[in-house]
């Protein structure tokens, strides 16, 4: 795997996306955003007017066991 940077928690709970063990808060984690949707035409949210790219991304976290 590649090597990430641990940051420390600020959160009072958060999740590991791998082992699903609870990260609380002042343990490191590593986290990694990845695009699930790319649309370079865009989409228009107003009937056509204005033209947006859209992009979907989903943030996956890592506890400090699983990086």
């Amino acid at each position: 795997k590649k090597t990430m940077k641990l940051k420390t928690s600020r959160k009072q709970k958060r999740t590991c996306s791998e082992c699903r063990r609870d990260i609380l808060k002042g343990e490191k984690y590593a986290s990694k955003e990845k695009t699930i949707l790319n649309d370079p035409n865009g989409q228009s949210f107003d009937g056509g007017r204005t033209w947006s790219r859209f992009t979907l991304k989903k943030t996956i976290i890592y506890c400090s066991e699983c990086v």
